[in-house]
C-alpha cells in the first residue's frame, strides 16, 4: 500500500502544473473557443497529455491494484483543491481507458468501490474545473450496467445532472447531457427518468441548447431525449 501511495504523491506533484496551465489556457480561450471543447478533444487531451509525456509510465502507475481505492479516498477526504483535481483526472483517465483491476474493467470496478455518491456530492458545490471532471467520470461510469444501477440508485444523480446543463460551461453541458441520455435510454428504468426530468426542467433546457448550439454530439443526445420524451408522453396519454 506505500507504493500505491509513493505514486500517488508523484502524480499531484507531475499534475499540479498541468491543472494550473490547463485552467488558464481555459480562461484565455473560452469565449472564442467555446466550439472547439468537444468531448473528444477533452477526452483525448486528458489522456495523453494530462501527467507525462510519457504515457505508458503513467498508466503504469495507475493501474496499480489499490490505486482506485487510494485515489477515491483523496475526493472523499480532501487534503487540498489541488490534490482533488489530480484525483478526478487520474480517475478520468482510468474510466475512460482499458485499465483493469481484480478482473474488472475500471468503470465498474470505480462503480462497485462507491463512486457514485461521492461523484454526485462532489458536484453539490463544485468549481467549473472539479465539475467538469466529476461529471466526466460519471458519464464514463454510465457507460456500463453496473455504474448506470448505481446512478439509478442515487435520488440525488437526476436533479443534479439536470441543474448542471447550462449553469457551468460547454463541456458540462457535453457531459451532463450524454449522463441523461444514458439514463433515459434504458429500456425498464428509462420512462421514470424521462418523467423525472420534466419534473425538473430538463427539457427546457434541452431545447434551449438547441437554440443557442452544441457540437454535434451533444446535440444528437438532446434530441434524442426530446423524441423519447415525446414517445414517453404519447404513451402515457394513449393510458388515460
Amino acid at each position: 500500500m506505500s507504493r500505491i501511495y509513493d505514486n500517488w504523491e508523484r502524480l499531484v506533484a507531475a499534475t499540479l502544473k498541468k491543472e494550473q496551465l490547463r485552467d488558464l489556457a481555459y480562461c484565455e480561450s473560452l469565449s472564442s473557443r467555446a466550439s472547439d471543447f468537444s468531448s473528444d478533444s477533452f477526452h483525448e487531451d486528458v489522456a495523453v497529455s494530462l501527467f507525462s509525456s510519457d504515457k505508458s509510465k503513467v498508466d503504469d502507475r495507475l493501474a496499480t491494484d489499490g490505486a482506485p481505492e487510494a485515489l477515491l479516498k483523496q475526493i472523499k477526504e480532501p487534503i487540498g483543491i489541488a490534490a482533488t483535481k489530480a484525483s478526478l483526472s487520474a480517475i478520468f483517465q482510468l474510466v475512460h481507458s482499458s485499465a483493469t483491476f481484480s478482473n474488472k474493467n475500471a468503470a465498474p470496478y470505480f462503480a462497485e468501490i462507491g463512486i457514485v455518491p461521492v461523484l454526485i456530492e462532489t458536484l453539490m458545490e463544485s468549481e467549473r474545473s472539479i465539475c467538469e471532471k466529476a461529471l466526466g467520470i460519471l458519464d464514463g461510469i454510465c457507460s456500463c450496467s453496473e455504474g448506470l444501477e448505481k446512478a439509478y440508485e442515487n435520488a440525488l444523480t437526476l436533479p443534479v445532472v439536470v441543474k448542471k446543463i447550462l449553469r457551468v460551461s460547454v463541456l458540462a453541458n457535453q457531459f451532463s447531457v450524454s449522463i441523461l441520455q444514458k439514463l433515459g435510454k434504458n429500456e425498464n428504468r428509462g420512462r421514470g427518468v424521462i418523467l423525472g426530468a420534466v419534473e425538473l426542467g430538463a427539457f427546457h433546457r434541452l431545447a434551449v441548447l438547441l437554440q443557442i448550439g452544441c457540437d454535434e454530439t451533444t446535440k444528437k443526445n438532446a434530441t434524442e431525449l426530446l423524441n423519447l420524451y415525446r414517445d414517453v408522453t404519447t404513451i402515457c396519454s394513449e393510458k388515460i
